[in-house]
């Protein structure tokens, strides 16, 4: 593949992630949790309604979805034990980890995105960045 064109891929790519950073929480919830607290570490509930910027709701159904699939654990708070600490287990430290190496393998032709042909890529890209403004 031809520098340009790996370029233009990888334009792509970066795109497909800023656009689905935008899609509502209920496409994106689990794993942007999952990536908040990998990123920052234990967090309170509170703290990752903050950074999400959405319902308290939406987060605490999530959180209990990822601790029934053993992805979080919730501790007590240590000033007030009526907090919850939301952290990563090591099943989802390794979910993160596989996550954020298949976007890694940008490079590798089994990407979705290398099914495109440049045309269509550079059509996408278009269209990304005209949502993204």
């Amino acid at each position: 593949m031809e520098n340009n064109n790996k370029e233009r891929y990888e334009t792509l790519l970066r795109l497909l992630v800023a656009v689905h950073s935008k899609l509502p929480v209920a496409l994106r919830g689990q794993e942007r949790i999952m990536e908040i607290l990998y990123s920052e570490g234990p967090l309170s509930v509170k703290g990752v309604i903050t950074i999400m910027g959405i319902k308290s709701g939406s987060v605490s159904e999530i959180i209990n979805r990822l601790e029934d699939l053993g992805y979080v654990s919730k501790q007590p708070g240590t000033k007030d034990k009526r907090e919850r600490i939301i952290s990563l287990t090591e099943s989802g430290k390794t979910h993160v980890e596989d996550s954020r190496a298949k976007i890694q393998t940008s490079n590798n032709i089994t990407n979705p995105v290398y099914a495109l042909n440049l045309d269509e890529v550079e059509t996408m890209i278009s269209l990304f960045e005209k949502m993204l403004h």
